[in-house]
């Protein structure tokens, strides 16, 4: 996967000449199909109808520098394309989009996104908020199969997104059900061992009160009257 904030400004490389045709100042997402549609060069002066794209159908691959297509003439004019026109004027933003579930619930804004290099697929979406302050202490990662809706204001996302959503770390891919499942399950060991440990302090107040009484008692028991006089009555030497 590649994240989308990394081709802004990335070069076009022309595998038939081996030279640079453009550089990309934006794109243009397909809210349908939750793709990259098209990439937009640099502007050379003219409103956006006289801007130039290259279509993600001809673009071969999206490399860590370069953007690769195999033909130099795949540059066209966006107004030559009219679906391309259509799409541009929903002005789908993906970056700082609010991601509202299905039960009205704000799940957190969109910072990056991620796609496949060879299809403009998006395949997942980077949300920070509150929530992941307080379950993951950072970033969560959603998988785009969850997303019902891509608007220009908000991304509404299924009601069982937000029990999908993934910790940010590669490493680790627990859940936020999984997360909230882990903490259920050290409160209520918590609780446990707290109880058992007041168990254990009670019993043991009980038993050393119950040795005191066994000592007070002895201590206060009667001397045999059968004892020598000395010792019923000590007298100092």
């Amino acid at each position: 996967m590649k994240a989308g904030r990394k081709l802004l400004g990335m070069s076009i490389i022309s595998l038939e000449s081996g030279e640079q045709i453009g550089s990309v100042k934006g794109y243009i997402i397909n809210p349908k199909t939750i793709q990259i549609a098209a990439v937009v060069l640099e502007k050379r002066g003219g409103w956006f109808k006289d801007s130039r794209v290259i279509t993600f159908d001809n673009i071969k691959n999206v490399g860590e520098h370069a953007i690769t297509v195999e033909i130099t003439k795949c540059i066209e004019k966006a107004s030559t394309l009219p679906e391309i026109m259509a799409l541009s004027k929903q002005d789908i933003n993906l970056t700082g989009a609010k991601v509202i579930s299905g039960d009205g619930n704000l799940l957190g804004t969109v910072e990056e996104f991620y796609f496949e290099p060879t299809s403009g697929k998006i395949t997942a979406i980077e949300i920070t908020g509150r929530l992941f302050d307080t379950l993951f202490k950072g970033k969560a990662m959603l998988d785009t199969l969850y997303i019902k809706t891509l608007g220009k204001h908000a991304i509404i996302v299924t009601s069982e997104a937000e029990k999908n959503l993934k910790r940010q770390e590669s490493s680790l891919s627990e859940t936020v059900k999984n997360v909230k499942e882990k903490s259920n399950k050290v409160w209520n060991s918590t609780i446990e061992t707290t109880k058992r440990l007041g168990e254990a302090i009670s019993k043991s107040v009980e038993k050393f009160t119950d040795e005191e009484g066994e000592i007070s008692e002895i201590k206060e028991q009667p001397l045999p009257e059968d004892l020598p006089e000395e010792v019923h009555n000590p007298k100092d030497t």
